[in-house]
């Protein structure tokens, strides 16, 4: 069986290449390989856009190994190859050497394996189990081969003197699910507070060493998706006798009316169910992670996947499948700490998606959940292999999304493709909302994407409109006042002043909007758009006779689109 150790103390830092043995990730090297910037078959760090073509990483090394040498937060990467998929134990060691605070050890995809403070002249070892498997990465529909071990280290002046990798045959807990629970990709310079997180990817930080963890949930998944795109082939092909399947869906299902709680989402799982048993496997049902989603007119909690619950809960009694209620756990938290102090666990803005701390809180009520749920053979068992929770990682007392740094002028490429049109298919018909998004990114050169992460309940990752959504969302496009209880309403027509408010909030990422102070009311317009009405009427967009609750045709949007395109050139 396969066994190799690397040491690192005293030598040269060796830069990995794609066909090499092993070698640390910079920037550079990251941006001289295509491969190397697929975050699903790599460590799953990116910079911000603001960083990009920058090197903030240097290496050097002494005694105590390898470092990474930065006045910002970054990772220490490090790559190695391996000869086939499976499971492997990895030990990392850390010779004595100064203090590494709050010490963050990923694995992977980043999947978290040990959160803590290395002591001044203290060594550190740690274990821990591995899978290495194939992956559709997201947004794409091609099967990816992985056959590497990837580590990540976080932390002041983060280092690393040794690492160990043994082939091992373990049990593997297989995960099945949607964006709350995937491998997120992280940003750095590190805050864990400003990264998206699955519980799926931070569970392995309540493993202990004997049981391998190998997700395959992805952003926008639904139980017919899963199956559907792919994901669900890897997991049959791999999995073996002795195994377990975790599956957590509902938040993407509850938006297809094929996909009822009581119809198609409970046929799914049930299929999944007896699919995992044909193979030897051991199936396990999580109830869908609850929203930070409050009832506007009297403040009391929206629950909104209670249904999807349900139909867990019944189903594992029927089938006599163990249970895990993670949606009552996470309901339960986020009631008790209230809506604002609720999204300090949650990726800024969002009332979805977790970050990395809330991540980690969400597994550790997954782990909970096992260590008094999985109480009969066979599944006892898995039971064993979790630690119990330590809920000492805490986020900060307020969030707030990255930010560029001061001074930092905007100089990327614009988007390239298409100008917008002087003349568009159907100008008389409304312009629909998910329309309105995708006219705007095209006028002020946003980056389109690929990927959706969930934020409505209305929104689906498939549909054509749902990469615009995100990139609206992830650039500050949509108003609050646009939004009713998590639903965006896409295929809704849009009235003069909900258009004014997406493409003047795209505008301002660009230019500085005009002072309307002093400016009378804009007649007819709602108050929460007062703000969007003026600045439009002051740069001309519009003659201030329009109605603003009327509807507005393709064509009149479009000829606004092209006078936004103007302004930013």
């Amino acid at each position: 069986m396969y066994t190799k150790t690397y040491s690192f103390q005293s030598s040269t830092p060796v830069l990995y290449s794609p066909g090499a043995e092993y070698g640390f990730v910079t920037e550079a090297v990251r941006a001289s390989h295509p491969d190397l910037q697929i975050p699903e078959i790599n460590a799953a760090f990116e910079v911000p856009y603001w960083y990009l073509g920058r090197e903030l990483t240097s290496l050097s090394s002494d005694a105590s190994g390898c470092r990474a040498v930065s006045e910002l937060p970054v990772p220490l990467i490090f790559k190695a190859a391996v000869p086939r998929s499976g499971n492997y134990q990895v030990t990392v060691t850390i010779a004595p050497g100064p203090e590494i605070s709050r010490l963050i050890l990923f694995t992977g995809r980043r999947r978290l394996v040990w959160i803590g403070t290395l002591q001044e002249e203290e060594t550190f070892s740690h274990s821990f189990t591995v899978n290495v498997s194939d992956i559709i990465p997201r947004g794409t529909e091609t099967r990816r081969e992985d056959r590497s071990i990837n580590l990540a280290i976080c932390g002041s002046c983060p280092r690393i003197s040794e690492v160990k990798i043994q082939e091992i045959h373990v049990p593997t807990l297989y995960i099945a699910g949607d964006s709350t629970v995937t491998d997120q990709t992280g940003e750095y310079p590190y805050h864990p507070e400003q990264c998206y997180c699955g519980w799926g990817q931070a569970l392995p930080l309540y493993l202990k060493e004997g049981a391998a963890l190998s997700n395959h949930a992805h952003s926008g998944l639904t139980t017919e998706s899963f199956r559907e795109e792919g994901h669900h082939a890897i997991v049959m092909e791999a999995i073996r006798p002795g195994d377990f399947f975790f599956m957590q869906f509902g938040h993407n299902d509850q938006k297809l009316p094929h996909l009822k709680p009581r119809e198609g989402y409970r046929d799914n799982l049930l299929r999944y169910i007896e699919e995992v048993r044909a193979k030897g496997a051991w199936p396990v049902l999580v109830t869908p992670l609850a929203r930070n989603s409050w009832k506007g007119n009297d403040g009391t909690y929206n629950d909104l996947l209670a249904a999807q619950a349900q139909v867990c809960l019944e189903l594992g009694r029927e089938c006599h499948v163990p249970v895990l209620d993670l949606h009552q756990k996470s309901m339960d938290f986020i009631m008790k700490n209230g809506l604002e102090n609720a999204k300090r666990y949650f990726y800024p803005g969002d009332y979805t998606h977790t970050n990395d701390y809330g991540g980690v809180r969400m597994a550790g009520f997954v782990a909970e959940e096992c260590r008094n749920m999985l109480t009969e053979a066979p599944y006892s068992y898995l039971r064993e292999y979790f630690r119990e929770p330590d809920f000492t990682f805490e986020p900060p007392l307020q969030v707030f999304p990255s930010q560029p740094p001061e001074g930092f002028e905007d100089n990327r490429e614009k988007q390239t493709g298409p100008s917008l049109p002087g003349e568009i298919d159907r100008p008389e018909d409304p312009l629909l909302r998910a329309e309105a998004l995708d006219l705007i990114i095209q006028a002020v050169h946003f980056f389109p994407t690929n990927v959706y992460n969930d934020m409505y309940r209305d929104v689906v990752g498939h549909e054509w409109y749902a990469g615009s959504v995100e990139c609206a969302f992830q650039n500050g496009m949509i108003d609050r006042h646009l939004v009713e209880e998590d639903c965006f309403r896409p295929a809704a027509p849009a009235t003069l002043e909900e258009f004014l408010s997406i493409a003047l909030n795209g505008l301002k990422s660009r230019v500085t909007l005009p002072d309307t102070a002093g400016m009378a009311t804009y007649p007819g317009g709602s108050g929460w758009a007062q703000q969007f009405l003026k600045a439009a009427l002051r740069m001309e967009m519009i003659s201030g006779q329009e109605r603003p609750d009327r509807m507005l045709t393709r064509q009149e949007a479009n000829e606004i689109a092209l006078k936004i395109s103007a302004i930013v050139g």
